[in-house]
């Protein structure tokens, strides 16, 4: 507010300055509207009666010098009126800014209009000079002397005047940039104020927080003041009760007999060495071949499964030609194998249990797993040498390979290596000689259930491959007329 007070200060002091030129401008005016008058006259005077194109030219020249005359002293008068309006001084800035404001932009409208009809005022009397000058030479009376000398003052007064107007609208330029420069001050002046009050009141907030948190503070002070009494008096009570412990560990340890050094040895020997060890064997096999029999089985099943079909044809060819159903021709070629695997699977099984003593939780059981998994080696054996030929005997054998390794029959599946491991989830000797282990030693239910069910899908499976291979061999070629290898 100190900076905007001054600044109006120094503009009132600036138009206190132009307000003179002003003046001695309107005292030109006055002048030269006098001089201008006595020139239109004159001018009148000479091209009294003359109707010429000129004399015409002269006298609307010297009408509108006249009228130029008049507006340049009226808008002389106008721009005194607010340059005396911004002078005043006042002590009121929301006064000074309206002011600024409101009569900047009069100020330099009607300076710049008073330049332009003082300069348009100049031309015209130059030009009603040179024309009267030009018509008296022509002309073919002498013009009176005074005409010409009035012409002269005339002239140079306007010249005066243009040039006097231009200084005062300098000075008007300078004048309406400082009032420019303050009423942006004043137009930034409110967000200034609000600024202000925004942090004023932050500051208020911030002081009647303080001031919260000093009572708050104030509180706690007294709450550990009251709350130090307590503590002393705990302090106190630890201090007792510490003795009390310390007195009495005193006492416990003098009760603690000394032992010597063979003493503690042989206390230490007592306490480190466990006093009886018991182990438990939840499915024991109490011989040796109890153990290996599941093995065993699954080996002398799968064999029976390649030697039948290389002694047996899969299918009877007679009724793969003929008009005969799919799954009764693949059925056909397995059902004779089937039977013979189950007795094969019964005579071992009494063998081993009348003749070796195999003596297995589950006869049952054993014996139907026996059946389930020779039906299902029987159905993958008929399946490959339907589909391969020759090569299905040979891919049934290497099956045999990988199964002997794979299985678990012999070590633990995690001793053997990767590749092995990998295969023991997928062939079906594995879950045979699992389930096997299982109704001859005894083990979980659960995995038994999974055995048989692995096996029937592998069983189910087998058969049902077989049925669409034997409907695609319905479709005879010379390579199978005329087999390349005979076995």
């Amino acid at each position: 507010q100190a900076e905007l007070g001054r600044a109006a200060v120094a503009i009132a002091r600036a138009a206190q300055a132009v307000e003179p030129l002003v003046r001695a401008a309107v005292h030109l005016t006055d002048r030269a509207a006098v001089d201008v008058a006595r020139l239109r006259a004159a001018a009148y005077d000479v091209c009294a009666g003359d109707t010429s194109t000129e004399c015409d030219r002269i006298r609307a020249t010297a009408d509108e010098a006249q009228r130029d005359m008049r507006r340049l002293r009226a808008g002389l008068l106008d721009l005194e009126c607010e340059l005396r309006a911004v002078a005043t001084p006042t002590d009121d800035l929301d006064t000074v800014a309206a002011r600024l404001v409101a009569s900047a932009t009069a100020i330099e409208k009607v300076s710049a209009a008073a330049t332009r009809t003082a300069d348009d005022l100049a031309a015209r009397t130059a030009d009603v000079d040179r024309r009267l000058i030009a018509f008296c030479e022509d002309a073919p009376l002498p013009c009176p002397p005074s005409l010409l000398e009035d012409a002269q003052r005339v002239r140079t007064l306007t010249a005066d005047i243009a040039a006097a107007q231009r200084s005062t609208n300098r000075a008007v330029a300078a004048l309406t940039g400082q009032a420019a420069t303050a009423a942006a001050q004043i137009r930034r002046l409110p967000a200034l104020i609000a600024t202000g009050m925004a942090q004023v009141r932050l500051l208020a907030a911030g002081a009647d927080q303080v001031a919260s948190g000093a009572d708050q503070l104030s509180s706690g002070i007294d709450e550990a003041a009251d709350g130090s009494g307590e503590l002393v008096t705990g302090l106190k009570q630890l201090v007792t009760g510490a003795q009390t412990l310390a007195s009495g560990l005193a006492d416990g340890a003098a009760q603690i007999p000394q032992l010597d050094e063979a003493t503690r040895t042989s206390t230490a020997a007592v306490l480190g060495s466990p006093v009886d060890l018991t182990t438990v064997n939840l499915n024991p096999a109490s011989l040796y071949g109890r153990g290996l029999a599941p093995f065993f089985f699954g080996i002398a099943l799968w064999v029976f499964g390649l030697i039948a079909y290389q002694l047996m044809r899969p299918v009877n060819p007679t009724a793969l030609a003929g008009i005969t159903a799919a799954p009764t021709v693949a059925l056909g070629g397995w059902l004779p194998a089937a039977g013979l695997g189950i007795a094969g699977a019964g005579v071992l099984y009494g063998v081993t249990d009348i003749g070796l003593g195999l003596s297995p939780r589950s006869a049952a059981g054993t014996l139907g797993l026996m059946i389930l998994g020779v039906c299902a080696f029987l159905a993958i054996a008929h399946l490959l040498k339907l589909a391969f030929g020759v090569v299905g005997e040979l891919l049934t054998l290497v099956l045999l390979m990988l199964q002997l390794t794979s299985a678990g029959g012999l070590y633990p599946v995690p001793t053997t290596p990767a590749p092995f491991q990998a295969l023991h989830p997928l062939l079906p000797m594995t879950y045979l000689v699992d389930g096997l282990r299982i109704t001859i030693s005894g083990g979980q239910g659960a995995h038994l259930a999974r055995d048989v069910l692995v096996l029937t899908g592998y069983l189910v499976g087998a058969l049902l491959l077989a049925v669409l291979v034997v409907a695609r061999q319905r479709r005879w070629s010379f390579g199978r007329l005329h087999p390349a290898v005979e076995m």
